[in-house]
């Protein structure tokens, strides 16, 4: 599963340095292989600053699976939270808590740039990308 970090990395510097290790990275996978949670989905098409871009996101992320939610992911956030939230009280962040515990119920390795928000979950399998 891709982190939303690492599409928005993707996604705006196409063929440029980091985006260029990112995409050999995932091209070992098949690409029915690599899926984006509809929580980044989501993530990226609030980020999108016009109609244009919006669209040019939705054909960008025709290319990789779409991981669906489901009653069983909430459940699994609703368990994270209450074994992480107080430990770690104001930084950890829903969006992040959804997209860990839909990796987890996936059984997916998570690839993120942003190891610090997630290294804490220890039943995540977990994927840093260096920055």
């Amino acid at each position: 599963m891709i982190d939303t970090n690492i599409l928005i990395i993707m996604f705006k510097e196409k063929n440029k340095g980091k985006a260029k290790e990112i995409i050999a990275e995932l091209n070992k996978y098949d690409n029915n292989d690599v899926f984006v949670s509809e929580i980044s989905h989501l993530e990226l098409l609030i980020g999108a600053t016009s109609i244009e871009k919006r669209k040019q996101l939705e054909t960008q992320l025709k290319a990789y699976g779409k991981a669906c939610l489901n009653a069983d992911i909430t459940d699994k956030t609703f368990t994270l939270v209450r074994r992480y939230a107080i430990n770690r009280a104001g930084n950890i962040g829903l969006a992040d808590m959804i997209i860990a515990a839909h990796a987890i119920h996936e059984n997916l390795t998570l690839y993120t740039h942003n190891k610090k928000d997630f290294e804490f979950i220890k039943e995540l399998q977990l994927h840093p990308l260096s920055k």
